[in-house]
């Protein structure tokens, strides 16, 4: 047996593949300060594919093919590119004013702490598709200066849904309404502009990712360690679903639990819940009903515990 003819052919044979699992980087960096950006977003535009950044701001990819992809991170421009099979450095530029000036101090103490349940219970749930994000207002009554401890969100399991087949009198089970992926979430902090009545500037610079489970009842996020800043004139609750898990998700028609909570409420002119796609601004709105002259829309259902 020839050994040298042996290896040489065993080194063609796997050079391919070691091709498709080299991997390679795509780094982020602030423009100006040169710094690494950690947790910066990088979302594939074909499928909605979401990779976060480790803390020297790198991706560790493993791409056979160019994909078009946009990199976010709060406080800057958001970015397109290009990732191909090669190291890329990509440099984001800050956005001045970008944040509220009501971001709290480190100094400040609290002496107070309180719980601001939901207007109503929820007594209906929506699932959504990857890259739709809920808001809904919560007022200061008290016009206090605080900072945001926690919140609580309601969900109900997702389950492989039934129709009636009412030719033959019987349910049966529908094989495309099963539960296709588990949501991520990501939380964000607005102002409430009182001009546009809609939720204003992002308040809080730092991403805040949870993972919640397909199961029933609350889900209840701790935030004391964080400094999330409680405006005097409320603050705006806004909850996107966003993939973290697969690569390849339908775009339309996919199950994504568990399902969000909402209640129903009486507008008078007064919109506090509000709906938006893929950050494209909050000209979408919730379904609305009509009776007793008046006009009805659903809203998320958010518990906030506080301290001023």
């Amino acid at each position: 047996m020839n050994i040298k003819g042996l290896s040489t052919t065993l080194i063609l044979l796997l050079w391919p593949v070691a091709l498709l699992s080299q991997s390679y980087q795509v780094k982020v960096i602030d423009s100006v300060t040169k710094e690494p950006l950690e947790l910066a977003t990088l979302r594939f535009l074909k499928n909605d594919y979401t990779l976060f950044s480790n803390d020297k701001g790198s991706f560790d990819l493993k791409l056979t093919q160019k994909e078009e992809a946009e990199i976010s991170y709060i406080g800057y421009k958001t970015k397109k590119i290009t990732v191909a099979k090669k190291d890329t450095l990509v440099n984001l530029v800050s956005q001045p004013n970008f944040l509220s000036e009501i971001v709290l101090e480190k100094t400040v103490h609290y002496t107070h702490s309180k719980n601001i349940k939901s207007e109503n219970r929820p007594d209906q749930y929506f699932g959504f598709q990857f890259g739709t994000e809920n808001c809904t207002y919560i007022p200061n009554k008290e016009k206090k200066k605080g900072k945001v401890t926690g919140i609580t969100l309601y969900h109900k399991k997702l389950r492989s849904m039934n129709f009636v087949d009412s030719a033959l009198g019987r349910d049966k089970n529908c094989k495309g309404c099963k539960v296709d992926y588990l949501a991520s979430y990501k939380i964000s902090f607005y102002e409430y502009d009182s001009r546009s009545k809609k939720p204003g500037a992002i308040i809080y610079d730092k991403e805040i990712i949870v993972y919640p489970k397909n199961t029933s009842g609350k889900f209840s996020i701790d935030l004391d360690s964080l400094s999330v800043p409680f405006p005097v004139n409320g603050i705006c609750v806004g909850v996107e679903i966003i993939n973290t898990k697969y690569n390849e998700p339908k775009s339309t028609f996919a199950f994504i639990g568990p399902t969000l909570g909402f209640y129903e409420y009486k507008e008078n002119g007064l919109p506090k819940s509000w709906i938006r796609y893929r950050n494209e601004g909050w000209e979408f709105s919730h379904v609305t009903t009509r009776y007793d002259k008046g006009k009805r829309s659903n809203a998320m259902a958010v518990d906030i515990s506080i301290k001023n």
